[in-house]
């Protein structure tokens, strides 16, 4: 099992710690700090401003920028330059405000990089992957993003939480519109 989430952290793990291992091939890196610890590091040389989403260097007083990963969220560094892990922002922003780690966070205007606290939400992952951002992927038998035929039903299908059957496509590209999906 990977323990290490696709955006850099699994907050999640039952041992209250930072866990970057890789128990099925056998490999294990050592735990460096715990998420209280973690917690304690950013208090001290960290603070958040919930109006901008900015989080400053206390010592340096200026705003960090992070680091972009490849899915677009910018991470911070903590700890010492050894021992150090990528927390990302917008989970140590709402752990500087609430004084806690979220279990998953949602942008609610899907802007990864805005960490302002209004559009900081903490939810489930289901809830979370609800309102993901759908890259503008036409399909190839359909030429329409999120429709696709069903040749043993002779319908088309749209996947929105539930799956729902058209017998033309056009209508169910204009459901899944109506139903909120967003593309790039």
């Amino acid at each position: 099992m990977f323990c290490a989430s696709h955006v850099g952290i699994d907050m999640s793990c039952a041992d209250n710690r930072f866990d970057l291992g890789i128990d099925n091939v056998g490999l294990r890196f050592r735990i460096i700090m715990t998420k209280d610890e973690a917690l304690k590091y950013l208090r001290e040389r960290y603070t958040y401003d919930p109006e901008t989403g900015a989080i400053r260097h206390k010592g340096r007083d200026r705003v960090v920028k992070g680091l972009a990963n490849n899915q677009g969220y910018h991470r911070i560094k903590i700890g010492t330059e050894k021992d150090r892990i990528f927390v990302l922002m917008h989970r140590a922003a709402w752990a500087l405000y609430y004084g806690r780690w979220p279990t998953e966070i949602d942008h609610m205007n899907g802007i990864k990089t805005d960490n302002r606290l209004c559009n900081l939400r903490e939810v489930s992952s289901c809830e979370n992957k609800k309102n993901r951002v759908w890259k503008w992927k036409p399909n190839a038998r359909t030429g329409l993003p999120g429709v696709y035929y069903r040749t043993t039903e002779g319908r088309y299908r749209v996947s929105v939480g539930k799956n729902l059957h058209f017998r033309d496509k056009y209508e169910a590209f204009i459901t899944t519109i109506l139903l909120g999906r967003m593309y790039e």
